[in-house]
């Protein structure tokens, strides 16, 4: 069972300072739950936009798990894994898009509009809560809300 997402804000907001010192991001935290056990997933990126190394998860997870043990926002016992968010990463946020202008998406959208929930789309630009994407020559906003996945094509 996933946590609230104010749960996963609490955490990023303590561990992104000192991972933004070290040149690293947090691409995304996700919290599952499951009875008295918990998985904390952290997707990290680098700030240079190199490619996450072994070296940069296993410096994020000491880290991390310093911070963690001082804070204790997690309750019961749980496991940490750090990762790279992949090249084919899922876009999150408006921010996320925006640094992803001019590149191939897989949008899924919550919603169908024009009887299509799934297609591939170029985003073209963020702007005023809306993401504009061309799909097969036609160009469109969708809202964040409106989308219910969304990840990078690769090649």
């Amino acid at each position: 069972m996933s946590v609230s997402v104010s749960v996963n804000h609490k955490i990023q907001d303590l561990i992104e300072p000192s991972l933004l010192a070290a040149g690293l991001t947090v691409w995304s935290c996700e919290l599952h739950q499951h009875n008295n056990r918990a998985l904390l997933r952290v997707y990290i990126d680098r700030e240079d936009g190199n490619g996450v190394t072994l070296d940069d998860c296993t410096r994020a997870s000491r880290e991390i798990g310093a911070i963690l043990d001082v804070e204790d926002p997690i309750k019961n016992r749980y496991e940490l894994e750090v990762s790279s968010p992949g090249l084919d990463r899922t876009l999150l946020t408006m921010t996320h898009f925006q640094k992803y202008i001019g590149r191939d998406v897989k949008i899924k959208l919550r919603n169908a509009i024009s009887n299509k929930k799934n297609f591939d789309a170029r985003i073209e630009k963020v702007e005023d809560g809306q993401i504009f994407l061309t799909c097969e020559n036609e160009i469109m906003s969708v809202t964040l809300g409106e989308i219910q996945k969304a990840n990078l094509i690769v090649g």
